[in-house]
């Protein structure tokens, strides 16, 4: 704790801050502000935890543990750049820096924008990973900015709810304190009902989910409706793999009278079958 004056304080941000660079680890305000739920949690008067303990507890996680502070968002303003990202434990797999910017070119060309910009770059590959899965695949399909605008909201809601769902699962984790963390979890968990509703209402109304989507209207569900989706996108793999269904249609046609004529030459006449009755009687 700091001391002002010969009196020990509580610690808050700043002097976390300052021994957090200390010892350099990151400094995150979504650390930051879930430590300040799970101290006063337990301001029971009998534990011994601030918001310095737990902070410090959960900035060690597997999350993070990689982190320095240099990757703090006082350092960053919350974004990290993509050349910091790849260093980071998050960013270590090069398949999912290579899957982010995919995601991010294809919503350029389908949106002609890019609209989690302004979110933390760790953030955003989830974003966009979840973004594509709802847009269609030609750009006049998301014409519709209502539907659209609809989408990108409840992609927020969903990573709200990760978040949500992080935090839970820190509280839960610290079995000591279980008892006392239970009111806080019954906050995050109604907290959370209440994202769910708020989007499941929205992806109704703007037929998004399964059972209103409108892409069952228009049978782009169906097989048919794929590969319409798949020659609308002038895919040369499209077009090699329409090749290949014609040749092998032709190969079964050709296949198919080969048989036949084989068939053919095997059938007996009249003569061949009275030889074989009569050959038959002699041996019975």
């Amino acid at each position: 704790m700091p001391i002002v004056d010969g009196v020990k304080q509580q610690p808050d941000k700043k002097s976390v801050d300052n021994a957090c660079y200390l010892l350099d680890k990151p400094m995150l305000d979504s650390v930051w502000e879930a430590s300040l739920l799970e101290a006063a949690n337990q301001a029971t008067g009998k534990s011994k935890n601030n918001v310095w303990t737990s902070y410090i507890k959960n900035i060690q996680m597997v999350n993070w543990a990689t982190y320095t502070y240099k990757e703090s968002d006082n350092y960053t303003g919350g974004m990290l750049s993509l050349d910091d990202i790849s260093s980071t434990a998050m960013s270590k797999d090069q398949e999912i820096i290579e899957q982010f910017e995919k995601n991010k070119d294809d919503t350029l060309r389908l949106l002609g924008y890019l609209p989690f910009e302004k979110e933390k770059l760790s953030d955003q590959p989830f974003l966009y990973s979840q973004l594509i899965g709802f847009l269609d695949s030609s750009e006049e399909g998301n014409d519709d900015m209502m539907r659209t605008s609809s989408i990108i909201s409840i992609v927020r809601s969903f990573l709200q709810l990760s978040n949500i769902d992080d935090m839970i699962a820190s509280l839960s984790s610290d079995p000591r304190n279980a008892e006392k963390n239970i009111s806080t979890i019954r906050a995050l968990q109604q907290m959370k009902n209440q994202i769910t509703q708020g989007a499941t209402k929205l992806a109704e109304q703007s037929c998004i989910s399964l059972k209103n989507s409108k892409n069952s209207i228009r049978g782009e569900n169906t097989w048919t409706g794929k590969i319409k989706k798949i020659k609308d996108l002038n895919l040369r793999s499209a077009e090699v793999n329409g090749f290949d269904i014609a040749t092998c249609r032709g190969m079964q046609q050709v296949q198919e009278i080969s048989d036949a004529s084989i068939m053919k030459q095997l059938a007996l006449d009249e003569s061949e079958w009275s030889d074989m009755v009569a050959t038959m009687r002699v041996d019975n």
